[in-house]
């Protein structure tokens, strides 16, 4: 699980050991306030959120090169490259404008246990089938782990774990599905926002399990008449 290093809590969950990088005057702040303040800039770092932060974290321990950054959705001259799977001759290239950031500045690193159930799903992409190749699903920036709070909600800073009041969590039943066939697939995870490239996600009571759920309602509609929350941006 993400670095690795992982617990078991007292309500038989887990947490998992995650870092959120940063520079070393921001870091002091952190420490003498007790808390990580939350985020309203979206995935890329490129538009503000209205209704959702996040506060970031990682499972990189430390964050030293040009592929680190790109891990972390960042690029030291702000763009990323991605390129699309499937069988035409030519492939198209998407270039993503992403958060200009360097090496040099987080060289400061907090490590903290974070429930797994404060994290927000990760968006995917999916892969088609390629001549006898099987299809798949990616997790998208998989070294990403963010926590989404209501507007100016912060993560209160335990000894070795970070926790949340539960009313101050902000979650969506859905999560970016892009086609990695089209160039607006690719950036579908990355448009989080408005993007119409989605998959609905399912919450399962303690009485029921993955398996359980799937074979109750096999070839059943489970997506008509939902309608799930978006991101909302800021205006420009």
């Amino acid at each position: 699980m993400a670095s690795g290093r992982a617990r078991r809590t007292a309500a038989d969950d887990f947490e998992i050991l995650l870092y959120h990088h940063t520079t070393p005057t921001n870091l002091g702040l952190i420490l003498r306030s007790g808390e990580l303040w939350s985020s309203a800039w979206n995935l890329r770092s490129t538009r503000r959120l209205e209704n959702v932060a996040y506060t970031y974290f990682t499972s990189l321990d430390k964050i030293g090169s040009e592929a680190d950054l790109h891990r972390i959705a960042m690029a030291s001259n702000g763009q990323i490259r991605f390129q699309t799977t499937s069988s035409r001759e030519t492939e198209a290239t998407l270039t993503l404008d992403v958060y200009r950031g360097s090496t040099k500045g987080r060289t400061s690193t907090l490590a903290r246990y974070i429930p797994v159930d404060m994290l927000a799903a990760p968006h995917l992409h999916f892969h088609h089938s390629i001549m006898i190749e099987a299809a798949w699903y990616e997790i998208v920036s998989p070294e990403i782990y963010r926590v989404g709070v209501k507007p100016g909600a912060t993560l209160p800073l335990g000894k070795d774990a970070v926790g949340c009041d539960s009313a101050s969590l902000k979650s969506f039943d859905h999560v970016a599905l892009g086609d990695t066939s089209t160039l607006p697939g690719l950036a579908a995870p990355y448009d989080e926002e408005t993007t119409d490239q989605l998959m609905h996600t399912q919450m399962l009571g303690e009485d029921i399990d993955l398996f359980q759920f799937w074979r109750r309602n096999a070839n059943t509609d489970q997506v008509s008449g939902r309608t799930p929350e978006a991101r909302v941006l800021e205006p420009r």
